[in-house]
């Protein structure tokens, strides 16, 4: 990444912020949503037996994998193991050629061609990939101003639905 046009952000996530946006970095994975389906139809067979509790316990457990859900454990687990190193900051740089966070001695880049869609919410971006699923970027790791570069940078390099 050694373009002309870079944008540099800092930030920083607390264990409650990366636990409340974990459902939605998760939301719509084709995990999830196989496994909803799988849910469904073994719900759908329990009540032609008239089996309703376990019906019920299999329609929510579908619901969990539909909306993102089902990761909160794990979450809470691996964030709780690693946690220096979850809440440690995030050095982010942008160009033309995509993202690279670093940190705490881990660099991961993140090419525009990798990135298929981004969501930008209130607080933060959200960038959609296909493996890893989801990556969350929070907009105070930006001044005004680069902010507004990041807008352009990313409508150009795939597709922006802002919020």
């Amino acid at each position: 990444m050694a373009t002309a046009k870079q944008i540099k952000g800092r930030y920083q996530l607390t264990i409650r912020e990366q636990l409340r946006n974990a459902p939605a970095l998760n939301r719509g994975t084709a995990f999830g949503l196989f496994g909803t389906a799988v849910f469904v139809v073994l719900a759908i067979l329990s009540l032609t037996d008239q089996a309703y509790l376990p019906a019920a316990v299999e329609l929510g457990l579908a619901a969990a994998l539909y909306s993102g859900y089902y990761c909160l454990p794990f979450a809470v687990f691996t964030l709780s193991r690693h946690r220096a190193a979850a809440e440690s900051p995030v050095d982010v740089v942008v160009d033309a050629e995509g993202l690279v966070f670093t940190n705490v001695g881990i660099r991961l880049e993140l090419p525009w061609v990798r990135v298929s869609l981004i969501k930008e919410t209130p607080t933060a971006f959200v960038l959609m990939s296909r493996y890893p699923r989801a990556f969350l970027l929070p907009k105070r790791a930006f001044d005004k101003a680069q902010l507004a570069a990041f807008r352009k940078l990313a409508a150009e390099a795939t597709t922006l639905r802002p919020a």
